[in-house]
């Protein structure tokens, strides 16, 4: 598997991954100093095999569709709430 950076369109799926994926995309990376935890540094990207744990932090904008962002609708997801986007659909 290849790597996550800022910018990617990922499927992201709301309330602890019970919601349906919907496009959104990435704002911001951070690698936490531990899996569960909630410190860590920002980073342009990671590998998407730390993205499957709570390992990754993301920070989301949920306002994108296939022509670009929509202002506004700034949200923040564990690792385990994305993965990666139909290739299309970037």
């Amino acid at each position: 598997m290849g790597r996550l950076t800022v910018g990617d369109s990922v499927l992201w799926a709301g309330s602890w991954g019970s919601e349906p994926s919907r496009l959104v995309r990435v704002t911001g990376i951070q690698l936490n100093e531990a899996n569960g935890s909630k410190n860590g540094q920002a980073t342009e990207s990671v590998s998407w095999h730390l993205v499957e744990e709570r390992r990754v932090i993301v920070d989301i904008d949920l306002g994108i569709n296939r022509n670009g962002p929509i202002p506004g609708g700034g949200h923040w997801a564990w690792g385990f709430q994305i993965k990666p986007a139909p290739q299309e659909a970037n």
